[in-house]
């Protein structure tokens, strides 16, 4: 069985935006998020990061836009 804490992907999510530090060296990965829609601000992170491009809310969701 799987147990899944949707409550603390999102404030992983919360708590990389105000430190990007955090997306440095994480053994996370997309598929390791339950639901697909924190799996997909998970990339749109990563990219922005990889690109030395600041986290916002509004970054990432035109970064999600771009990957469709």
């Amino acid at each position: 069985m799987s147990w899944h804490d949707t409550t603390l992907e999102a404030r992983w999510i919360g708590s990389a935006l105000n430190d990007p530090r955090e997306i440095d060296g994480t053994p996370l990965r997309v598929e390791d998020f339950f639901l697909p829609t924190h799996g997909h601000v998970f990339q749109a992170m990563q990219t922005l990061h990889a690109a030395g491009k600041p986290l916002s809310p509004s970054a990432v969701i035109v970064q999600m836009g771009r990957a469709g």
